[in-house]
């Protein structure tokens, strides 16, 4: 990594700060699935302000673990874009079963994403081996 690579990764986050600032009290007037999509844009957009804070302070270690916070917001976001409204009925029911898992005593998880997401193949085959059907 050269001495200029960190400035020009810095400049290119500013830049995307920048370009997305439309999501900064953005109202959305259309379905739900675009709320939680525009929520999501506007939390990694705080996360990434929240990380420059902290690396500029000199304590990169914690700027790292904000980084990762808005990567498994990225991560969400765009598995939520591949069919918003399937997807979003599947965070909001896997929410839920977390909340009641929660109430129930259960240790939570520590990803936001998904284990297996609905329609990919890792998916049908867990779906397959709870019914024990054949692979």
């Amino acid at each position: 990594m050269t001495s200029s690579t960190p400035r020009a990764m810095r400049t290119l986050g500013l830049e995307l700060l920048e370009a997305s600032a439309g999501y900064e009290g953005l109202v959305v007037t259309t379905g739900v699935e675009t709320a939680a999509i525009a929520g999501l844009v506007a939390r990694q957009r705080r996360l990434m302000r929240s990380a420059y804070r902290l690396a500029d302070a000199d304590e990169r270690l914690e700027a790292q673990t904000i980084v990762r916070a808005q990567v498994e917001f990225l991560i969400v976001q765009k598995w939520l874009q591949l069919d918003p409204e399937l997807h979003f009925r599947v965070d909001v029911k896997r929410q839920i079963h977390r909340e009641l898992a929660l109430l129930a005593g259960a240790k939570p998880r520590d990803s936001l994403a998904p284990r297996a997401m609905p329609g990919t193949s890792a998916e049908r085959a867990l779906a397959r081996r709870r019914r024990g059907a054949p692979r």
